[in-house]
């Protein structure tokens, strides 16, 4: 059984920016933002894994701790999927290899690893969804490589075992 988690998603997001830009950003440094992340995991866990089994992992900020196989991400609609792939397998800083998008109708696979920003001390947006293919009909070459795509795009699920 899949349980739709995006609107919390937004929700928290929503809440983590503005708690960053508004409150903490303007003074932050590594610190600052490490206390961040750690704020952010009870916040995900509060707004979006509140009513879910607790072997359910948080979506973290710019890392990857965790085993996210029973989330599910999937395109919200339209019939392309933008996305930065990276360049390299396992990933480098280059989000620029050459499949820009895939046909949202393609049978694929993705999995969280993490919100990702690319400034970890400016502005804060959680714009992006950081991701691995683990399967890809379309674009075989995506398979094991990690992309990031805009939240916005995406429909994220819980996958929870009946």
């Amino acid at each position: 059984m899949k349980i739709d988690i995006t609107e919390k998603i937004h929700k928290f997001r929503e809440a983590a920016r503005n708690l960053w830009n508004v409150h903490l950003r303007e003074s932050a440094g590594w610190d600052s933002h490490e206390a961040f992340k750690n704020i952010c995991l009870v916040l995900f866990r509060e707004i979006v894994l509140r009513d879910l089994p607790n072997s359910i992992s948080a979506i973290e900020l710019n890392q990857h701790v965790h085993d996210l196989s029973n989330y599910s991400v999937s395109s919200k609609g339209g019939s392309r999927l933008p996305i930065l792939a990276n360049r390299q397998i396992p990933a480098s800083g280059y989000w620029d290899y050459s499949i820009e998008w895939i046909p949202t109708e393609s049978e694929f696979q993705i999995q969280p690893i993490c919100f990702f920003d690319f400034d970890s001390l400016g502005w804060c947006d959680l714009e992006y969804l950081r991701v691995l293919f683990t399967k890809c009909v379309s674009h075989p070459a995506l398979e094991g490589r990690e992309a990031l795509i805009k939240c916005s795009y995406v429909k994220i699920e819980v996958i929870k075992s009946a």
